[in-house]
């Protein structure tokens, strides 16, 4: 992998060099063959009628999240009358730029934020999009986010991950949700664990 990261770098990579590792697991529907390669890769969905409906969702990813609520919907249609399909057209959370670009939008984050520092806006943004806002409201400086643990993370952040991203930990901060521990010392991540584990 250094060897293969290497050739995009100007310096060679190195092994000692490496700050964490990482690895996704992608669950799977199947019998447990010995060829894993003939197992599906699409989620598969059970309905279970015995009692309230319980959907069980087997497998997926989340580049098919869309084409999944829509097979849901139409199976809980009974239950859960709603137009189909109704995804295509809809906008992720924070998605919602109104046919601008990404770089016009940032443009004016950064007018509006001016007093903010314009290269974190942009990661600030690549993470919520206009759920940013919730984040920002009507900061002016930066000690208006409060706390600054490192890494480019404030305390505004954290408690807007705690209250609408489920995060609970400080791995759920750092590496699922911003990617902030790569740029943060040992201790600022134990800051970080240690506010989560004490409710934010």
């Amino acid at each position: 992998l250094c060897a293969a990261a290497s050739r995009y770098s100007a310096r060679a990579l190195t092994p000692e060099q490496r700050v964490g590792s990482y690895s996704g697991v992608q669950r799977l529907y199947g019998d447990c063959k010995e060829d894993s390669s003939a197992i599906t890769r699409d989620y598969v969905l059970l309905l279970d009628e015995q009692g309230p409906p319980l959907l069980s969702i087997f497998g997926g990813k989340i580049t098919t999240c869309r084409k999944l609520a829509e097979q849901v919907i139409e199976k809980l249609a009974r239950w859960i009358p709603a137009h189909r399909p109704w995804t295509h057209a809809e906008a992720l959370p924070g998605g919602d730029f109104g046919g601008r670009n990404f770089s016009t939008v940032l443009g004016e984050f950064r007018s509006r934020y001016s007093g903010l520092d314009p290269h974190w806006l942009a990661r600030l943004l690549r993470r919520h999009g206009t759920l940013c806002e919730k984040i920002l409201d009507n900061a002016k400086t930066a000690d208006d986010l409060g706390e600054n643990f490192g890494g480019g993370l404030y305390e505004r952040e954290l408690a807007y991950l705690f209250e609408h991203e489920w995060a609970r930990s400080g791995e759920d901060v750092l590496w699922r949700r911003t990617k902030c521990g790569l740029h943060m010392s040992e201790a600022q991540r134990r800051r970080v664990a240690s506010r989560l584990e004490n409710g934010q």
